[in-house]
Parts: structure tokens; sequence; C-alpha cells
């Protein structure tokens, strides 16, 4: 039995924030940009196999995200934030 992820679609502010986590390499976490990268790549259409293949991430971390994303969005289960430089105030990502 083939498994079909449920597809993501990001709003013009999620996929602003996305790409500026892309962007800030210094003051951003590895895990948390390709959490980006994942999120950013679901949205675009691609199916989990398709993001394994263009990122080298284990299955298990693409669908863990993907899952995680669906469930909350960028603001749910400190899904994208979760370092020093930027904040979670209830519902508000602060970056």
């Amino acid at each position: 039995m083939l498994f079909v992820a449920d597809s993501i679609e990001l709003t013009s502010v999620e996929i602003e924030k996305l790409e500026e986590l892309l962007r800030r390499k210094t003051s951003v976490s590895q895990g948390v940009a390709e959490r980006a990268r994942i999120i950013i790549l679901a949205g675009e259409g691609l199916t989990n196999e398709e993001i394994i293949k263009r990122t080298g991430l284990h299955r298990n971390s693409v669908s863990k995200w993907r899952n995680r994303y669906l469930q909350g969005g960028i603001f749910g289960d400190r899904l994208i934030i979760r370092n020093s430089h930027s904040e979670i105030f209830g519902d508000r990502l602060i970056i």
C-alpha cells in the first residue's frame, strides 16, 4: 500500500517567514533551516520522497516535520523556532 502525505498550502506570510529563516544562516541553527526547507518544498507540492532526494534528510525527519506543520502551522508545537535568537509569545512568532 502506498501512503501519500497530505498536501501543504502556505500563505504568503508563511513563505516569507520560512524564506527569511533560510537567509539568516548565521543566526539560525541547522535544524531550524532543515525544517523550514522541508515545509517550503512540501508547500511547493513535492512528495516526501522528492524532498528526501533533494535534501538528503531521513524519511522520518521529513515526515515528522510535515505532520507537525499540518497539526499547527509555522506557529505550532515550536515547529520552526527553537533557538535563543527568536522567541514565541502565545501564538505569535517573534523573529
